[in-house]
């Protein structure tokens, strides 16, 4: 590394533009019409050309076309999302368009230096201290974004750090590329093998309603006839003595992974007596909200009143229930009332169809399903290393950003 000594400076000092976007029409016809930024343009934390506006040709002010290397900051948004930030890579037109703040640096500042310095967990952690915050949302002005504290070191080592920084995210990038298609693969083969069954198994077939066509030899069945359906209870807050205790007590936000059997609260032996408790095995539905969210309890627990749970019946294996449920979420989420809160009704939850092969079958199909689920957690595993990895390597590469205050 080159031995000069880093700059202590403020972000407006290496500036050339810092400014909101234009304000116009976004929702032309694409054809005749330029693609404009939005908020949630940056919401991944790139730029997204499936979430932009369009707006009219004769709108269109060319001084506000994204350069590349320009960096686009979330100055208005939720805490969680204030000062998300993503980069132009390209030079592909695009709009600047309104609540999102354009940074442009000068030739003292390498794109991607700059880019590593705006994403990092310290600057964050600026900008959520300085963001002014309502009820919805949080913003930062413009003298926030020019106060942010900013060491610079020379051009040349701006380069050769964002460089080292640049191969991290491209194994991230590279491991999320994986999973989307690793994603795709297991959802392509679940729906095939719970329609159609383990490849070459069958050459009989019949319809169904509400199920299409499945193997001749399977039943089609209702939720209720192969699993017990029970609804969660959450005992009272004002009791202290519910709370505290070792059985875990699982909401809604726990659901979404394969097994759950940890999370943020937990019951005492009086809790206990007030809760539902189902053994381990039992499939987890959430009912309210967030509906269709799906895990297997990993050991007996608790859940509160947002949650279904299926207790199978020897006719299925926990399993294989738990992926026909989530192969059936968007009928699931469909039959819930179109409310601002949806709720899912039980009785309507417990008559959902699924088609339900032997055991034998259903174990060889699980084979299939958990080989490619186990690729998938490793990867979701992998991807977690490379983050860590990739925020270590900024800390270290930033260092002296971690003095701000």
């Amino acid at each position: 590394m080159s031995k000069q000594p880093w700059k202590h400076t403020q972000l407006r000092d290496i500036l050339d533009i810092c400014r909101n976007g234009l304000v116009c029409s976004q929702d032309a016809d694409p054809v005749h019409a330029m693609p404009v930024t939005r908020i949630e343009t940056i919401s991944k934390g790139i730029i997204d050309f499936d979430r932009v506006g369009f707006a009219p040709l004769e709108e269109v002010n060319p001084d506000y076309l994204i350069q590349k290397g320009d960096i686009l900051l979330s100055h208005i948004n939720s805490v969680k999302h204030i000062g998300k930030v993503a980069i132009k890579q390209d030079d592909q037109p695009l709009l600047h368009g309104m609540n999102l703040m354009l940074l442009r640096f000068n030739k003292q500042v390498d794109p991607e230096y700059a880019y590593a310095v705006m994403d990092s967990l310290q600057t964050k952690k600026y900008f959520e201290r300085r963001a002014k915050k309502a009820v919805s949302q949080a913003s930062l002005n413009r003298q926030d974004i020019f106060d942010l504290p900013v060491f610079l070191p020379p051009l040349s080592e701006q380069r050769r750090i964002a460089s080292v920084l640049g191969s991290g995210n491209t194994a991230l990038e590279e491991t999320e590329n994986v999973i989307i298609k690793t994603e795709k693969l297991r959802d392509a083969l679940l729906h095939e093998l719970l329609t159609r069954g383990l490849p070459g198994h069958h050459t009989e077939w019949k319809e169904v309603p509400g199920l299409g066509t499945i193997p001749a030899t399977w039943q089609a069945t209702r939720l209720s006839e192969i699993a017990k359906v029970v609804t969660g209870n959450t005992p009272p807050r004002v009791n202290s003595a519910y709370y505290g205790g070792e059985v875990p007590w699982v909401k809604p936000s726990d659901l979404g992974k394969h097994y759950v059997g940890e999370s943020a609260e937990y019951l005492t032996e009086e809790g206990l007596a007030v809760a539902r408790l189902v053994p381990g095995g039992s499939v987890l539905v959430s009912c309210i909200g967030t509906i269709g969210e799906v895990a297997i309890a990993k050991l007996p627990l608790c859940f509160n009143q947002q949650i279904n749970a299926l207790i199978p019946n020897k006719k299925v294996l926990s399993s294989f229930l738990y992926w026909s449920v989530l192969n059936k979420a968007t009928y699931i989420k469909a039959i819930a009332p179109m409310t601002a809160v949806p709720i899912l009704n039980k009785n309507e939850f417990s008559k959902t169809k699924i088609a339900v092969p032997t055991i034998a079958e259903q174990r060889g199909i699980l084979l299939l399903l958990d080989s490619i689920n186990l690729a998938l957690e490793q990867a979701l595993t992998i991807k977690g290393l490379y983050s860590d990895l990739c925020q270590s390597m900024r800390l270290d590469l930033l260092s002296p950003i971690g003095k701000l205050k």
